[in-house]
């Protein structure tokens, strides 16, 4: 069995700061990931839009989000199937 981390270990303060180095890296790149995942989100839409049990978020359908206030990761691209109609 596996013993817990001690808190009073001479190693965390060196492991925090190596959490926050690797978290400063990836905030560079989150514009491009964001960016990324969107263009992928607009190819699920294109796929999905004429599926007739598919039904999607508003949010996903549109073209832009500018003037919304929102502000989108696409880190889900959550969709509603309509059982009653497929069965």
């Amino acid at each position: 069995m596996d013993t817990p981390l001690n808190v009073s270990s001479p190693l965390l303060p060196d492991l925090n700061g190596l959490r926050v180095a690797y978290s400063l890296l990836c905030l560079r790149r989150v514009d491009a990931t964001i960016e990324i995942r969107h263009r992928v989100a607009r190819k699920y839409v294109g796929a999905l839009k004429d599926v007739k049990i598919i039904r999607m978020f508003p949010y996903l359908l549109e073209s832009s989000d500018e003037g919304s206030g929102l502000w989108h990761n696409y880190a889900y691209f959550p969709i509603f199937v309509e059982a009653e109609e497929y069965v």
